[in-house]
């Protein structure tokens, strides 16, 4: 897990990245108990074997201590910079990619029914170590 999962803090993770790690889990997971797709052996069951974590959800738990760790940050460190760092340029035509910020904003924004909600805004709340259960979760409230 900590190769596949090495600067994951960093990804703006999209639902097709998530789908690749699920997968690619899955298949190691396969490999471990040596069974094939064919012996249809779900998904639920070869978890419970293996007891490995759910690479999707630890990504996000990093990604969510990373937001707290670095708006912690009191310095001028280049970590911080670029993280709150908003271009002034227009985004291209089409939809745009995600952003990294984009998947903490859309949490908080659908939990506290607030559309205008920025992750640096509730990162200093003492709800945020309470929330994280939720956006690891997969944001479900």
């Amino acid at each position: 897990m900590p190769t596949v999962l090495y600067g994951c803090e960093t990804w703006a993770l999209t639902k097709s990245a998530e789908t690749r790690l699920r997968s690619g889990q899955r298949r190691l997971e396969r490999c471990l108990l040596k069974l094939r797709l064919l012996d249809e052996v779900s998904a639920k069951r070869i978890r419970e074997k293996t007891r490995l974590t759910d690479w999707v959800e630890a990504a996000r738990r990093r990604k969510w201590r990373y937001a707290k760790k670095v708006s912690s940050f009191e310095d001028d460190r280049w970590t911080r910079h670029l993280t709150y760092y908003t271009p002034k340029a227009k985004r291209p035509l089409g939809r745009p990619r995600t952003r990294w910020a984009d998947s903490l904003n859309k949490f908080l924004k659908n939990k506290y029914d607030n559309d205008t909600a920025d992750w640096k805004d509730f990162v200093v709340n003492d709800d945020w170590k309470e929330l994280e259960g939720h956006y690891i979760q997969g944001g479900q409230i």
